[in-house]
């Protein structure tokens, strides 16, 4: 049985069946690795990605995460983003 968006499913030979089962807890858990941006953090890097003409590796660099993770955030916003963040 497997747990994805809150509802259970189980795999069977003619593929995944819904059980509709819904978690009742108090809070939500997190599955996988936190973000190493933080929101103000992840506003910055993209303020200044939109604004000058840094390099990724620059920007990575001046924010001491890795180029990928410069990367993702990037290619997963807007400029309008960052006009609308906050």
């Amino acid at each position: 049985m497997y747990f994805w968006e809150g509802v259970y499913f189980s795999v069977e030979k003619g593929g995944a069946k819904s059980s509709k089962q819904k978690v009742s807890s108090n809070f939500e858990k997190k599955v996988g690795r936190p973000n190493s941006l933080t929101d103000d953090l992840r506003y910055k890097v993209l303020k200044a990605y939109y604004s000058h003409p840094y390099s990724l590796r620059q920007l990575a660099d001046m924010f001491g995460v890795s180029r990928m993770t410069v990367w993702r955030t990037v290619q997963g916003s807007s400029p309008t983003e960052v006009l609308t963040f906050g």
